[in-house]
């Protein structure tokens, strides 16, 4: 089991929910020296954002505690090879707790700038993320679980 930061669309319970079946007990976070930016194709904003390195941001989050490894893996593949995991120190009301996050590490054609809205996730791209991306994420978890266990 391992703490988890989140930022951007896991911040949403009802998102972890429908990806791992389970609810995490959770505190608000702020992780300093990050910043949470908008990904832009072009000229085009997509919905979910990137977690970059940039001394004296704060990027505010949740620290999930406990996450089983099953719900990681899950967690891997929602995330995808744009990201990749790393472990933070993260100071949480006067306690300090060893965490895992996933940063942006991204193709280098798109552009990071501006800070991601989570609130225009809510109302424009949640539903979608609930009805459309949780079902191929999972059956894509369950395609990739089968193959290391065949």
């Amino acid at each position: 089991m391992q703490n988890l930061f989140v930022y951007g669309t896991l911040l949403f319970p009802e998102l972890v929910y429908a990806l791992t079946q389970k609810s995490y007990k959770s505190t608000p976070a702020l992780l300093k020296d990050y910043q949470v930016t908008e990904i832009f194709d072009e000229d085009i904003a997509r919905s979910y954002p990137a977690l970059t390195p940039m001394l004296g941001a704060e990027a505010k989050g949740k620290l999930l505690f406990d996450v089983d490894e099953k719900a990681l893996g899950i967690l891997d593949s929602y995330e995808g090879d744009e990201y990749e995991k790393i472990t933070i120190n993260l100071p949480v009301d006067g306690a300090n707790y060893q965490a895992i996050t996933y940063a942006w590490i991204g193709t280098g054609d798109e552009k990071l700038k501006g800070d991601w809205n989570p609130k225009e996730f809510e109302s424009n791209h949640l539903s979608y993320y609930l009805n459309e991306v949780v079902p191929e994420v999972l059956e894509e978890y369950q395609i990739l679980h089968r193959r290391r266990n065949d």
